[in-house]
């Protein structure tokens, strides 16, 4: 039997999803994030979690499930370790941003733990 799976590059596929992204609300910058991820899970063979996700963040983006323009709002903190409230933003987005934070937080302290609440999907991780 033949096979019939269409192949696309993986740069084809990432400006594809930003454009998803974009379409449906996301900033440029999320949209970038989430798209390389996505891509990322594909190129190392997680299919569920790769560009197939696209259209069902596109979906949640439309219809209210992800909010596009949220922040990660500190909730509580206390020297390194932080808890973060994502706004029901981009799940790979604000993941992104929590462990920009970590990362801050352990060039102060020696070491940074942040706790992400109120999310979507994070893709791969």
């Amino acid at each position: 039997m033949a096979d019939t799976t269409e192949r696309y590059a993986a740069g084809t596929l990432q400006a594809f999803a930003v454009q998803a992204l974009r379409g449906a609300g996301a900033r440029p910058d999320d949209a970038r994030l989430v798209a390389d991820g996505l891509i990322g899970a594909d190129l190392r063979g997680v299919h569920t979690h790769g560009v197939l996700r696209a259209g069902i963040y596109v979906a949640r983006l439309r219809h209210g499930g992800i909010n596009p323009a949220a922040e990660l709002g500190v909730v509580r903190e206390a020297g390194p370790i932080v808890a973060v409230d994502a706004g029901a933003g981009l799940g790979l987005a604000m993941a992104s941003r929590a462990m920009d934070l970590a990362v801050e937080r352990a060039s102060s302290h020696g070491a940074g733990i942040v706790g992400v609440r109120n999310s979507n999907h994070c893709g791969m991780l």
